[in-house]
């Protein structure tokens, strides 16, 4: 993920880019189960995605939530 993304995830949620980046490499593991990175689909980029802004405490607005799905049932249905 871009660094300008996780800094921006950092000061959304308060917490050290540190943390955030600990997150998303948590996350990444995780998700990736021991699959390299150009093996990883667009839904597991946003499982981590996901899970990172939930590890930080950031949530999402309900517009954003909502785009989101329809997005995610346009893309993957």
């Amino acid at each position: 993920m871009p660094n300008s993304q996780l800094q921006s995830f950092a000061k959304q949620s308060g917490k050290s880019l540190s943390d955030i980046e600990r997150y998303w490499k948590d996350a990444k593991e995780s998700i990736a189960n021991g699959r390299s990175e150009d093996d990883l689909k667009d839904k597991d980029w946003a499982m981590i995605v996901a899970t990172v802004k939930k590890r930080a405490g950031i949530n999402e607005s309900f517009l954003e939530s909502k785009l989101n799905a329809k997005d995610y049932i346009t893309i993957y249905t």
